[in-house]
């Protein structure tokens, strides 16, 4: 059971099938397709906390794939 005043669209969007989890130097991230070939950073998915001091892969940077 959820108890929230935020509309369903916010806790569950339904975007989610246009986003990608790809392989960067060993670490897994989530990327939504912008164009054929670019993606847009939405979240990493890994357990060093290194990885997430790398600016090459904050959420927002476009990264080929």
């Amino acid at each position: 059971m959820l108890y929230t005043i935020l509309p369903l669209e916010e806790i569950f969007p339904e975007d989610e099938a246009a986003t990608k989890i790809i392989t960067v130097d060993g670490i897994g991230v989530e990327v939504e397709e912008v164009k054929p070939g670019w993606g847009r950073i939405r979240r990493l998915i890994c357990t060093d906390p290194q990885a997430y001091l790398d600016p090459r892969l904050q959420p927002g940077v476009e990264i080929r794939f």
